[in-house]
């Protein structure tokens, strides 16, 4: 099959704001607002917000991370024919500076930031990071790793970027499953995916990465066009994704949610990417370049200012209302999605080689 390469990117290239703005909404619930140990509010006070909230940022925004790691699948092995060592080699010389350099950049940045925010605004630490000066080996190795024994590394964003580094380092595999396979491969990690194993468990090696890096690798390496097989799944998946979404708010904390979730949000991968290419397609949709370039930016750089803009707006404003909260709620990740447009703007401007470094030259 030929690929459409022109509507393929153009797609992509679409996509690519939007999927981290959603991040940063899914980043904004206010629930688990943290200084000195005390949460600012408890979310049994606005159960409307809190259901609502929850499943438009936890389960609607969710497609976000695993939309990306499709399409960087997709990129992976684009224009590829076979998969040699030498084709390895280069792949991976790449990844040192689109991924390695951004990762150890940004993870420093938040180090470096933590530490002022100590001095600063003190009042507004949560407690769970330590000053720089305070820091021993195993702190500098976990948090450019898991902090603390969780998931995320220091910029917990970047752990997207990390698990990107292991797609890379397994793609040989990769490339052999999907290749030989094809789509029982996909069926399989799928499978393994839903059923919620290994899934944001062991930091570097989940299933969510490598089941949806598989799908975008699976198209690039058997020449499939994903815009093709995307097209007619318009509006069905839509309306499946929304009626999906709108059920886990009835299961919350119970068995079930984690199983309904995953199949919202793979609905919602099918659903988003769908439209995507129906509007790309037709002209209404296309990319905003500069929105697109920043894209990257924004995500790289959300989680910190966010969590900073959510306590200086829990602590100034004290919401009383749903309304209030819901406001709030919205306004946090617009004024850090402007904020970050801006730095964006004056560091590609006034310092192109950092924002390069910063970026990994997107």
């Amino acid at each position: 099959m030929k690929v459409n390469q022109t509507l393929l990117s153009r797609t992509i290239a679409f996509l690519r704001f939007p999927l981290a703005a959603a991040v940063v909404l899914q980043h904004s619930v206010l629930d688990r607002v943290n200084v000195g140990g005390q949460m600012l509010m408890s979310m049994e006070d606005y159960p409307v917000y809190y259901h609502v909230g929850y499943c438009l940022s936890k389960v609607c925004m969710r497609i976000s991370v695993p939309t990306f790691f499709i399409i960087s699948g997709i990129l992976f092995f684009y224009r590829m024919d076979g998969f040699t060592s030498s084709d390895y080699g280069n792949k991976l010389r790449k990844r040192l500076r689109t991924l390695l350099v951004p990762y150890v950049l940004w993870n420093l940045i938040v180090i470096l930031l933590l530490s002022l925010a100590w001095v600063v605004f003190p009042g507004l630490m949560s407690g769970n990071n330590k000053p720089l000066m305070d820091y021993t080996a195993g702190d500098w190795l976990a948090a450019f790793w898991n902090v603390t024994e969780g998931f995320f590394p220091v910029d917990g964003p970047m752990w997207y970027v990390r698990e990107l580094m292991v797609m890379a380092v397994c793609s040989p595999v990769i490339y052999v499953l999907v290749k030989h396979l094809r789509h029982w491969a996909l069926l399989l990690l799928g499978a393994v995916w839903l059923s919620g194993w290994m899934v944001m468990e062991v930091p570097g090696f989940n299933m969510e990465a490598f089941f949806f890096f598989s799908v975008g690798a699976y198209f690039s390496v058997n020449k499939k066009d994903p815009t093709e097989l995307l097209r007619p799944c318009f509006p069905a998946a839509l309306v499946l994704w929304l009626l999906l979404a709108a059920s886990v708010g009835f299961v919350l904390q119970q068995p079930a949610e984690g199983y309904l979730t995953r199949l919202s949000v793979l609905a919602g991968v099918v659903a988003v990417s769908s439209m995507a290419v129906r509007f790309v397609e037709k002209g209404r949709w296309r990319a905003n370049e500069f929105l697109s370039d920043s894209s990257f930016f924004v995500f790289a750089y959300h989680s910190m200012f966010l969590l900073f803009v959510m306590k200086f707006a829990l602590k100034i404003a004290v919401p009383q209302t749903e309304a209030g909260m819901f406001l709030l709620y919205f306004a946090c990740p617009v004024v850090t999605i402007a904020v970050g447009l801006g730095l964006y703007y004056l560091l590609r401007r006034f310092a192109p080689r950092l924002t390069a470094l910063l970026t990994g030259g997107r």
